[in-house]
């Protein structure tokens, strides 16, 4: 029932589009209620969160779509995921925050929208020209609005909820950060909202390095006063306090590491989930030419992620109390004991430096490497059949192993330089100590200096460099880091196909038309044009077929009229409007499409067809299962539809892959049904199979056919032939074959 009521809300997500007139400040119910929220959903279903957004967002006089709000977020159990709430604000250009009752009550009456709990979903609570009122979608009808007294008004908010204002610097002038992204942005945003949690670390690390500083009290006056007048009672109450001392920076230090770990998950969640989800949205003409190394490069995250939760990054914050004891040291001792330590800082600061830039470019050439050898190691997993086949395992293995070896000489040469740094840096150190002995011991026999100054002089001392001895190792790290996230800050900038602040035509539905104007377009690197001038029109219902031999231009209309690409000239329109005014995520769960190479994921059949599509239920996933031709040899496997098919449907014939394929685009909403080659793989009794079942599609259904097979034109009536990314010839299809039939 649970999962029922969660497909169901979750289809009703798909067609909230409706734009509210006014910009809610004076929005009243008769506004509301001549808004229509076309949602293809009956009574009763709960209201998922995403909903409630557009309608926030619409009553703001933003319109936009809950689908394009849920787009690509985490789902939980076929709804948009709590984590998620926040991001999917931002899409709708709004803020959201959470709110206990007080709270909630204060941000309804100052005029903001609420959005609370209600039952299995969600509700609106706003106020209008006539009070408070509570707003509730509905399916197929105008937005419900129930008036709330104050009591009814208290029961409403008891659980709290979340605030919601229009963020009205989303489209201001001169705001346009999509188009000049931030440099380490992604990062430095991320860090700054865990300011709470840094800045009690530096508290704690405050606290403990004043008691340290107090610590180093105890052996001088334990040298100074308790040995010459054996004052044990005084040497107990001191030894008893410093104990205590110790145990109290025992708990800050251990609380001072819970708090960076804890910020680094914090840090680690938000970024890791902002890098999937650039990767995913990028544009195709954005992505890499391997896949292995572009795997490598996301996976450099590991590398910034440790560094901010590592323990040298207490060195940082540990810095400003190296003057604190530097002072205090020329306090007891004077200056020339105060001048070791300062010496010796310096000198372990500059082997530091000048270590650096080997480092760095030791660390690049190993990263580099590291890069390609996983881009190796992806492409042979992936082609371990055709290697066998060719032959060819000794090639692949000899670059594998010159691979490694390249990547190890970098990573010894940097470890090298490393180590040589971090013993040098320990050498100073253990010098500094002696020469402070040594200096203090003519202090006091100058009378200038005590012995137990002497002592709390050593030990403030040590603690003084013992930071600069962490930096010098951090500073190695941070090389390696700085190199990581200057390779993700270039993924953070490749563009995107749903850029931050941009704004798409919202439609409840679209027309099942096609339309090419003049349309050219090129590959990226690619010597001649994919396609040339192509204007083509295709109405509701028609049933067209593209062919042509290898190269022509085929397989790029498709990928064109889907928006995996744009036209580099020329306009592609889809139900009328421009596919780059289309929210992406809208626009191809308005096509059926399947491509010419299917691709299947690591699961089971059944994962396989709903792969994509919260809203189907097992009657949706049986019909397209039929449609597709898929029913015909699942139901003689003993486990049906839970049978695995394997990575990319390894465990499946190349015909069963299609038809999986083939019954996940017929599993969703599309109108337009565009087939890549659907019967390649497929021999002649499947190939009539699925021609008698797309033959029985619903009429107003427009089909867009990619094929080499002529029997697969029985299912036209319309032919266009590309040649050399032109149109060679578009009408009848009998007319046309008959044209090419005749000899040239």
């Amino acid at each position: 029932m649970a999962a029922t009521t969660a497909r169901a809300g979750a289809r009703m997500t798909q067609q909230l589009a409706m734009p509210l007139p006014g910009n809610g400040q004076g929005a009243d119910e008769a506004t509301i209620e001549d808004a229509v929220i076309r949602i293809p959903q009956g009574e009763g279903s709960a209201v998922p969160f995403e909903v409630c957004l557009a309608l926030c967002s619409s009553l703001s006089g933003r319109p936009v779509s809950a689908m394009s709000i849920s787009a690509d977020l985490p789902r939980e159990d076929d709804v948009l995921a709590a984590s998620a709430y926040a991001r999917a604000a931002e899409r709708a250009d709004l803020r959201l925050s959470a709110v206990d009752a007080a709270d909630a009550g204060a941000a309804v009456r100052q005029g903001d929208s609420l959005i609370v709990p209600r039952g299995a979903g969600f509700a609106v609570i706003r106020k209008l020209a006539k009070g408070v009122h509570l707003l509730t979608p509905r399916a197929g009808a105008p937005v419900a609005h129930e008036p709330l007294d104050e009591a009814m008004l208290a029961a409403a908010i008891a659980q709290g909820g979340w605030a919601v204002q229009p963020d009205y610097l989303a489209h201001a002038p001169g705001t346009d950060l999509a188009l000049q992204p931030d440099r380490y942005g992604w990062l430095r945003r991320t860090v700054a909202s865990q300011w709470r949690t840094y800045a009690h670390v530096a508290l704690a690390s405050l606290i403990a390095n004043v008691l340290v500083m107090l610590a180093s009290f105890y052996s001088m006056q334990v040298y100074d006063r308790v040995v010459p007048n054996n004052a044990f009672e005084t040497l107990w109450a001191l030894s008893v306090g410093v104990t205590l001392i110790y145990l109290f920076d025992l708990v800050l230090r251990i609380a001072r590491a819970f708090m960076i770990d804890y910020a680094g998950k914090r840090i680690d969640l938000e970024v890791s989930s902002r890098l999937f989800q650039q990767v995913t949205g990028l544009r195709m003409a954005q992505r890499p030419a391997s896949a292995g190394s572009f795997a490598n490069h996301l996976n450099e995250f590991e590398a910034v992620r440790d560094f901010f939760t590592s323990l040298t990054l207490s060195a940082v914050i540990d810095l400003p109390f190296v003057f604190i004891y530097l002072v205090a040291i020329a306090f007891m001792g004077g200056v020339p004991v105060a001048l070791v330590p300062v010496l010796a800082i310096v000198v372990m600061l500059g082997v530091t430096l000048l270590l650096q830039n080997p480092i760095d470019r030791a660390v690049k050439a190993s990263m580099q490497a590291s890069a390609q050898k996983h881009g190796m190691l992806i492409e042979v997993l992936a082609g371990i059949e055709a290697i066998k086949l060719s032959a060819s395992e000794g090639v692949f293995q000899g670059t594998w192993e010159r691979a490694v070896k390249k990547i190890a000489m970098a990573s010894m040469h940097s470890k090298l330089l490393s180590t040589i740094g971090v013993s040098l840096v320990g050498f100073v150190q253990s010098i500094a100590g002696v020469a402070i002995i040594v200096v203090g011991v003519y202090g006091v026999a100058e009378q200038h200096l005590t012995m137990g100054g002497l002592i709390a002089c050593s030990i403030l001392a040590s603690r003084a460099v013992a930071p600069i001895g962490q930096l010098a190792s951090m500073l190695s790290r941070w090389k390696q880091t700085r190199q990581s996230m200057t390779t993700l800050d270039q993924i953070f900038r490749r563009p995107v196909e749903r850029p931050a602040g941009k704004s798409f035509v919202v439609r409840d539905a679209l027309e099942a038309t096609v339309e090419f104007n003049g349309v050219s377009f090129s590959y990226t690197g690619a010597p001649a044009p994919a396609l040339r001038n192509v204007s083509i029109a295709v109405k509701p219902g028609e049933r067209v077929a593209v062919i042509g031999r290898s190269g022509s231009g085929k397989s790029t209309l498709a990928k064109l009229i889907t928006g995996l690409y744009e036209p580099g000239e020329g306009s592609v329109l889809v139900g009328g409007v421009d596919t780059r005014q289309l929210d992406p995520h809208q626009l191809r769960r308005s096509i059926a499409a399947v491509a010419q190479d299917p691709f299947l994921f690591n699961g089971t059949i059944r994962d396989n067809i709903a792969h994509g599509t919260s809203t189907a239920d097992e009657a949706q996933l049986l019909e397209a299962a039929k449609a597709a031709g898929v029913d015909d040899f699942v139901r003689t496997h003993p486990m049906g539809y839970d049978m695995p098919v394997g990575e990319r449907g390894a465990l499946l014939s190349g015909g069963q892959r299609q038809a999986v394929v083939l019954a996940r685009a017929l599993i969703g909403e599309g109108r337009i049904l565009l087939l890549d080659e659907p019967s390649s793989s497929l021999d002649f009794a499947a190939e009539n199979s699925l021609r008698a079942r797309l033959s029985q599609r619903p009429a107003g259904e427009t089909l867009i056919l990619i094929t080499h097979r002529m029997t697969m034109l029985d299912l036209v009536d319309r032919v266009i032939v590309m040649h050399a990314g032109q149109v060679l010839a578009d009408g009848p299809r009998d007319a046309v074959m008959k044209k090419l039939s005749q000899p040239s």
